[in-house]
């Protein structure tokens, strides 16, 4: 009953922070398999894991915030801001291009994949010519 109470307490309290702070779960199914969520599986030993860290201000400017009554956010000065935004997309863009080319030249190379689960999978040349158009499709976009 107890656990039940602090259940119910606790999930009134995530619900009132929002899913940006929502807790996640991770737990192993009986066939070895990790598995995550947001609502842990009844009947099953869970990990909880803390949601990524928020982006804040730097951490000198963030205290400076702090002791000023400023929210962190307010802190950071707006051209600061757009600056890491568009590093940070800048950063993204590269990574999807590496990840776009090196795709593009396997499947131009070879009509076999491996998939996420690591198995062995023959494409036939119409599904091998529809990944290569939009594999192209990400290196327009992405490669610039």
């Amino acid at each position: 009953m107890r656990k039940l109470a602090i259940l119910i307490t606790l999930t009134s309290a995530m619900a009132l922070t929002g899913t940006a702070s929502a807790a996640m779960y991770k737990w192993v199914d009986e066939e070895g398999n990790i598995h995550y969520s947001q609502t842990p599986p009844a009947g099953k030993e869970t990990e909880t894991i803390a949601p990524p860290p928020r982006v804040t201000a730097p951490a000198g400017q963030q205290q400076k915030a702090e002791e000023e009554g400023e929210s962190p956010a307010a802190a950071q000065p707006q051209s600061d801001k757009s600056e890491t935004l568009d590093e940070h997309q800048a950063e993204i863009n590269r990574k999807n291009c590496e990840t776009a080319t090196k795709n593009l030249a396997i499947y131009q190379n070879s009509k076999r994949i491996r998939t996420p689960e690591g198995k062995v999978m023959r494409l036939s040349e119409e599904m091998r010519q529809q990944k290569i158009e939009e594999t192209q499709k990400a290196i327009d976009k992405y490669c610039k």
